[in-house]
């Protein structure tokens, strides 16, 4: 592992397991000991390659660096993981383990060889780097509005530019999801929970851009009408209009058949 840096950012203060320091030490150490470039190991005489972003470890091996018990270690990488934070890949010896969205917490330029925290240091320009986080900061203001607002629209409800509310959307920035990520969420979301009412209280900032984000985004909708054009394809493949005979079993009393019937 090299001598050099990762990028931390304060929005880990605004995720739950910074209220509980074995969870955040141990998120923090994986982060430090993930891979910043493309290396490999031999394992059964076969040559494997460890990705950006992955580390390969063991709950012992977690528990020595860190200090924490080794069932807590357990605990804490299957929170992770059902969290959408990290994947992992066990083996009887190893487990391989993936940081979700590394390219998005380490940007490209740390992927590089990395050179050491004093070097980095000397090379920044104080007067630059004020420019960058004043622009970042006015141009992340835009997309917080452009949220916000775009969430109102499609769900005819009328939320704030509040902190409460755009602190969510601040967490995800620093991910790296983009404002048409947040829009393709909230399509999504509001797709199937608008017109339900057990879950259109959910249609909030809180719960659309918190930790279940990325899962949202990668959810796939099924587009409108196809179980209209199976329904048709159905009808065309028993010919119900000529030989009722062959129609299966119980299919005139179901709901698919009676939307053919109104085609």
């Amino acid at each position: 592992m090299g001598k050099g840096y990762i990028k931390l950012h304060r929005a880990l203060l605004d995720n739950p397991i910074a209220r509980k320091a074995e969870y955040a030490w141990l998120w923090v150490r994986l982060l430090l000991k993930a891979n910043y470039k493309e290396t490999k190991f031999v394992f059964n005489n076969k040559v494997e390659i460890l990705k950006p972003g992955q580390l390969l470890t063991g709950r012992k091996k977690l528990s020595k660096e860190t200090g924490i018990k080794e069932t807590q270690v357990y605990k804490i990488l299957n929170f992770l993981e059902k969290e959408q934070q990290i994947e992992q890949q066990k083996t009887n010896k190893f487990t391989v383990i993936t940081i979700r969205n590394w390219g998005r917490y380490q940007q490209e330029k740390q992927q590089k060889e990395q050179p050491s925290d004093n070097q980095a240091t000397t090379k920044r320009q104080p007067s630059d780097t004020y420019k960058n986080i004043k622009k970042e900061k006015k141009d992340n203001k835009k997309i917080y509005i452009a949220v916000i607002d775009y969430l109102n629209r499609k769900t005819g409800k009328k939320f704030k530019t509040t902190r409460g509310n755009i602190k969510w959307v601040e967490v995800r920035l620093n991910e790296g999801y983009t404002l048409e990520d947040f829009k393709k969420v909230i399509d999504i979301k509001t797709s199937q929970w608008k017109n339900d009412p057990d879950n259109n209280r959910f249609l909030r900032p809180e719960t659309l851009f918190g930790n279940k984000f990325d899962g949202y985004l990668n959810e796939k909708v099924t587009p409108k009408g196809t179980d209209k054009v199976a329904g048709i394809e159905a009808y065309k493949e028993y010919k119900f209009e000529t030989i009722d005979s062959k129609m299966p079993k119980g299919f005139k009393d179901s709901e698919q058949y009676k939307r053919i019937k109104k085609l």
